[in-house]
């Protein structure tokens, strides 16, 4: 089925703030599955980060996202329209932002149509007490921002999103990003319509030299 305009409009947002657009399965599957899964454990390549000491879990959230600082390296393809796939590449830089907010820029170049053109945006993350765990994307080519509600799995080495519906008449959208270790992780991204996910994005972030 072919993409309506304000669902291309939000895997291009998406596909340019990440540089990615969204989900969560395995590395390299592919057809439709079910982003999320609380079952998961941390990878033991992945550091574990000590929240003993908080008893609220907004705050063991908080510093979950810690994992998202630094400067990355990252490339992967997202295809909105289910048409066509655009590769891209570029680099991305996490930093928090007064003390409560981790704010991850991106530039990437992608590639379509034998042409490259360069984009940017951003994804603010922040943890609201009462509303939990909050993502605002925006990018070059957003209209208006783009905001999921997301919850923090596998002892704070995974991260699930679905948007935040603005109106009725579109399929909704889904993220996940999973660190494998310290320095790698993967987003990853579905449409989500009539009770199936299907990917539309697939991205691999390597922590820079």
């Amino acid at each position: 089925m072919r993409a309506t305009e304000s669902q291309m409009r939000s895997s291009n947002t998406l596909g340019a703030s990440l540089a990615i657009a969204v989900a969560a399965c395995t590395l390299g599957c592919a057809g439709t599955r079910t982003p999320g899964d609380a079952s998961a454990t941390r990878p033991a390549e992945c550091r574990e980060i000590d929240t003993s000491h908080l008893t609220e879990q907004h705050d063991k959230d908080r510093v979950a996202l810690a994992r998202f600082v630094g400067a990355w390296d990252f490339e992967g393809w997202y295809d909105p329209s289910g048409e066509s796939r655009r590769s891209g590449a570029g680099m991305a830089a996490g930093v928090v932002e007064h003390d409560n907010f981790l704010l991850l820029d991106t530039a990437n170049f992608v590639d379509q149509d034998g042409e490259r053109e360069f984009e940017t945006g951003s994804l603010l993350f922040s943890v609201e007490p009462g509303v939990g765990l909050v993502m605002t994307a925006w990018s070059d080519d957003s209209k208006a921002v783009h905001r999921f509600r997301g919850r923090v799995e596998a002892e704070g080495s995974r991260f699930v999103f679905e948007d935040i519906p603005i109106g009725g008449g579109r399929d909704r959208v889904a993220m996940v990003m999973r660190f494998e270790t310290d320095d790698r992780w993967f987003a990853e991204g579905f449409r989500r319509s009539r009770g199936s996910d299907t990917l539309v994005a697939q991205y691999t972030f390597t922590r820079a030299p």
